[in-house]
Parts: structure tokens; sequence; C-alpha cells
């Protein structure tokens, strides 16, 4: 019985018989495929006209998203553009916004008591107060106008019929208030014992003046006189007020 073995593409034949051992290179080598990582993936069954189609629509897949973004490249930096534009705009008119209104703080403090702090809640809690202040102190003016016009509509009335005494002319210079100014005349009069029968009077920011009346024959000089004397004082009393309220 004959023995046939093959290893490394040499055959040997070993008989039986005779136990004689010899070999044989004439059987070719077995062909074995040769695999590598690096071959290109074909899917089975995909003939080689397949693969170039799908190829030829990948790059044509690839030309459309890059002129997509081509196009769209130019829109999207135009966009950034108008923001950024929009965004220094903002930041200008909030700068200028914030210039006006420190230079209106600033006007406002000059205007308030000396010793009034620079920052905005104390300028504002002064500036409320001095308004408060102005306020009540127009009214007061208010009410002693009402008192004026009052006193000499009836003056006004007697005038005619009253008979003529004596005429009272008194002055004084940059008056802190023209009503006051005749009131104290008016009030001077009535202290001393002396009906006024008419009055004029005309006062500004420089002068005022009056002419009055008294129904009694006095000295005019000497009347005069006091009433000046009481304009004065009268005068001084509300440049100190003015100055308390400021």
């Amino acid at each position: 019985m004959d023995v046939f073995f093959q290893e490394d593409h040499e055959l040997f034949v070993s008989s039986s018989s005779n136990s004689s051992l010899f070999w044989s290179d004439d059987i070719p080598p077995a062909h074995f495929p040769s695999w590598s990582s690096f071959m290109p993936y074909r899917a089975v069954g995909t003939s080689s006209n397949q693969s170039r189609a799908s190829l030829g629509l990948s790059a044509n897949m690839n030309k459309r998203v890059l002129e997509f973004v081509r196009r769209s490249w130019p829109e999207c930096s135009r966009n950034r553009e108008l923001d950024r534009g929009k965004g220094y705009q903002h930041m200008m008119s909030e700068r200028m916004r914030r210039e006006k209104q420190k230079q209106s703080f600033s006007a406002l403090h000059s205007l308030l008591p000396r010793g009034t702090k620079n920052d905005k809640k104390s300028i504002v809690q002064a500036a409320l107060t001095k308004i408060q202040d102005l306020q009540g102190y127009k009214e007061e003016l208010q009410k002693r106008n009402d008192d004026l016009k009052a006193s000499l509509g009836v003056m006004a009335v007697k005038e005619n019929d009253a008979p003529r005494g004596t005429k009272i002319k008194v002055r004084i210079g940059n008056p802190v208030s023209g009503m006051d100014s005749m009131l104290e005349v008016l009030r001077c009069l009535d202290d001393l014992g002396l009906e006024t029968t008419s009055a004029r009077s005309k006062f500004s920011a420089q002068e005022f003046s009056a002419v009055l009346e008294t129904r009694e024959k006095v000295e005019a000089a000497e009347v005069e006189n006091v009433i000046q004397s009481k304009l004065y004082e009268a005068e001084r009393k509300l440049l100190h007020k003015l100055h308390g309220i400021l």
C-alpha cells in the first residue's frame, strides 16, 4: 500500500511493498488568496460600473454641498456685520444718554446748597426738599397777594368818598418781593393809626415804589421815615428767610 503526504509544496510517496520512499515536485503549488487591511472595500455582488456610478454620485453631492456653503457664506457675513453695526450704535447711544444724564445731575447739583453730596441719591433728595420748601413759599406769597388785592379793592371803593388827607410816598431798591413790601407799608400805616384811602404801587426786580393817601392830616416826611425803616427791616428778614431755604 502506497502512502502519500505533502509538505511545503513537495510530495512524498511511500511504498509498503519494498519500504521505499521517494519525493516529487511535479505537483504545482496550491494558490492561496492574499488578504490585506488596505484593500478597498467592495460590497459583495457590486460591479465596477455600479461602483463608478456611486463615486460619481458622491462627488456630485459634495459639489452641491460646497456650492450651498459658498452661497450661504456672504449672507452670514452680512448678517454678522449688521449685528456688529447695531451693537456699536446701541453702545454709542447708551454712552451719550449717560453723558447727558451726568450733565443734568451736575447742573442740578450746582443749584443745591453747599455741602450737598455729589451722588445721585443725595442730589435727588436735596432737590425734592428744596422744591417742597419753594412750593410752601409760593403758597404763602399767593395768600399775601390775595390779601393785598382785597385791601386795594376796599380802598378803591372808599377813594371817591374819602376827603383828601396826606399823600405818603415810599420807595426801596432791589426788593426781595414787591407784594411783601406793599403789605408791610399797609401794615405800618395801620400800626400808626392811619386809614388809607388810596394806594398806587409799582414794583419790579430793580425798584419798589408806592404812593398812598391817608384820611388824616399828618406830617408826610415823618410817616415816610417810619415806613422806610420798617421796609428795610422787612427786607432783611425776607433775605434771611430766603437764604435759609436755599
